[in-house]
């Protein structure tokens, strides 16, 4: 591309390259548009539009039927870059600008987003380490409060084997001292069987199976229930 010639015909025929700013245009109508819109005679027009489709350095392409025209994209992307080339527009032109601060703004979001990352990763790893610290010390709840159920169930069989034992000696026990009367003896013995006479060592055995079996139930109810 002959950058020079090709500036000329853009500038020379800039009027024809409007009309085809939004897409493909008919030669014919541009023809038309010269005469009408612009005065000129038919003769200048038709020679405008030869030297205007036949230039060898132009920006336009011209459709298979050969009867409409447009804006080549690719032919001004190059003439874009062979300018720049010599003037560097692209360093100071609006949208060079524009996309200094589109690179700032994705250079700050590109940092927020590292250090979001980096924070939600080290919460990850806590919180992983959290669920094991806690699966393990669960376990060992859960292992020492099955060893405390099961003392606890020994202890309460023991005591309350203990107690039926303690209950039938003092039930047992030989009322029938000397020197009581027949009938009183009879009446102890009844009162014995009936509960009326108060029993301190069986009271005391009994308390202390009721205080167990409450943390028994204490017990179980903390923990027994839980996976």
């Amino acid at each position: 591309m002959n950058v020079e010639e090709t500036l000329k015909h853009l500038g020379n025929h800039w009027d024809l390259y409007c009309l085809a700013g939004d897409g493909e245009y008919s030669f014919d109508k541009a023809k038309k548009y010269l005469m009408e819109e612009c005065g000129k005679p038919e003769s200048t027009a038709r020679a405008k539009m030869s030297a205007f489709r036949y230039a060898r350095d132009s920006l336009i392409k011209i459709s298979g039927d050969g009867k409409r025209y447009s804006i080549d994209s690719e032919k001004v992307n190059l003439l874009e870059a062979l300018v720049d080339e010599v003037i560097h527009f692209s360093d100071f032109d609006y949208r060079c600008n524009q996309m200094k601060e589109w690179e700032e703004l994705y250079r700050s979001q590109s940092e927020e987003t590292e250090d979001w990352m980096e924070h939600y990763y080290d919460l990850k790893m806590l919180n992983e380490k959290q669920q094991t610290r806690l699966f393990r010390e669960k376990q060992e709840i859960r292992k020492d409060s099955a060893k405390a159920i099961a003392g606890i169930s020994e202890k309460v069989m023991l005591l309350a084997n203990d107690c039926d034992k303690r209950l039938q000696n003092l039930e047992q026990r030989d009322f029938m001292e000397k020197g009581l009367p027949f009938i009183e003896r009879v009446k102890i013995f009844f009162q014995m069987k009936l509960g009326l006479i108060p029993i301190n060592e069986y009271r005391k055995m009994e308390l202390e199976v009721f205080q167990v079996s409450d943390e028994l139930k204490e017990i179980q109810k903390n923990f027994g229930g839980e996976d």
